[in-house]
C-alpha cells in the first residue's frame, strides 16, 4: 500500500497538514526501500522536508504541519535527512539537507510554543 500511494500522490508538499502527517511515514519508508533510487519521490520528500527559504510563507507552511508531530517524530525526520545524506547517491541533497534540517527544526521549535 506504501508504494501505491506514494506513486499516486507524488507532491507531498500539497497535501493538507492532516494529509502530510498521515502520509509522511510512507514516502519515509518508500523512500527508505527503493534507496535513493527513484529520484522523483526521494526528491520531493527531502525537498518538502528540508525549508528552502526562511521567510514568514516558509514559516507558516511548516508550523502548520510541524503542529501535529511530536519530539520522538521529528527526531525520526532529522534521522531520515541524515539518512539520506549520509547515503552514497544522497550527495546530491547535501545542500538542501544542511541548509533545510536547521530551520525544520526552527520551526518545529516556533509550532509547539
Amino acid at each position: 500500500m506504501d508504494r501505491e500511494t506514494v506513486r499516486l500522490n507524488p507532491v507531498l508538499s500539497f497535501f493538507t497538514e492532516e494529509a502530510f502527517r498521515y502520509f509522511l511515514p510512507a514516502y519515509l519508508r518508500y523512500s527508505i526501500s527503493e534507496s535513493v533510487k527513484d529520484s522523483e519521490i526521494i526528491e520531493e520528500t527531502v525537498l518538502t522536508l528540508s525549508p528552502g527559504k526562511e521567510d514568514a510563507s516558509s514559516s507558516s507552511f511548516y508550523q502548520i504541519r510541524l503542529k501535529l508531530f511530536n519530539d520522538e517524530q521529528l527526531n525520526t525526520i532529522i534521522r531520515f535527512l541524515d539518512w539520506v545524506r549520509d547515503h552514497p547517491d544522497g550527495y546530491r541533497y547535501y545542500k538542501n539537507i544542511d541548509r533545510g534540517k536547521p530551520r525544520l527544526m526552527k520551526y518545529f521549535r516556533e509550532s509547539h510554543r
